[in-house]
């Protein structure tokens, strides 16, 4: 009886030991598949994120990358010459090229105008290069043709018109509003725009008074994209654009 007993005794811790390590191998296997499914998902992407404001509410008409404002701020005048390889993004508007950058401003400001019943004229915008030589040569030909020197026809013809390479134009944030059909709505749409082109990022590009600064005679029909809030500050300073970048600098 009490050898019988042992051997039940030893049979039964047995049978413990056994069913222990059972538990313990079915652990270890179900951790073991647990990691495993863990690492068949696929990794965070952390390139996903939220949406970044870039602009403070206040901050609406400023170019929102660098690129943009350093386009919009673009100085071309006789003593700054463009790239040749500059190239323009360039948007149609009543088969005038522009800047793309200026047209939602543009037809806010015409929008604007015709609520007041004035219509704004686009005559001119954005020319290449070969098109800016064509104007300054024309202009070159026709003060030969009232009897100037070649030498005297150029000086005046640079009071006038751009050297290809020198030319706003040729940014296509330059446009000439004009209307030769009439003259008094031409005047009146120059008043207005005198007025009111700041409020949609304009400025009068070659005032009267400030010839020897910006080298043009006085043009009421060349205005200037710069955007708003530049445009604003510039009418209100009542500076031209380079008094204005030297400001800046």
């Amino acid at each position: 009886m009490g050898r019988s007993k042992r051997k039940n005794g030893c049979a039964s811790g047995a049978l413990i030991v056994l069913l222990i390590a059972l538990i313990a191998i079915f652990v270890i296997l179900a951790k073991n598949s647990f990691m495993g499914n863990e690492q068949s998902e696929p990794p965070l992407d952390t390139s996903i994120s939220s949406p970044v404001l870039t602009q403070s509410p206040a901050q609406t008409d400023k170019p929102n990358n660098s690129a943009e404002t350093e386009n919009v701020l673009i100085l071309v005048n006789k003593d700054n010459e463009l790239p040749d390889d500059y190239s323009p993004d360039l948007a149609v508007i009543e088969s005038v090229k522009v800047a793309k950058i200026l047209l939602d401003n543009l037809n806010e400001m015409r929008s604007a105008a015709e609520k007041e019943n004035f219509h704004i004229y686009i005559r001119d915008g954005y020319r290449t290069r070969d098109e800016q030589e064509k104007t300054f040569n024309d202009a070159v030909a026709g003060y030969v043709n009232q009897g100037n020197s070649q030498n005297v026809a150029v000086e005046r013809a640079e009071q006038v018109a751009a050297r290809p390479g020198h030319s706003e134009h040729q940014t296509g944030l330059a446009i000439d509003f004009s209307y030769s059909a009439n003259a008094d709505k031409q005047a009146e749409m120059w008043d207005w725009l005198s007025k009111n082109a700041y409020k949609y990022g304009f400025i009068l590009r070659y005032p009267e008074g400030k010839e020897h600064i910006t080298g043009y005679n006085y043009e009421p029909w060349h205005y200037r994209y710069v955007g708003k809030e530049h445009a604003k500050a510039i009418y209100e300073q009542g500076v031209v654009f380079e008094e204005y970048l030297n400001t800046l600098r």
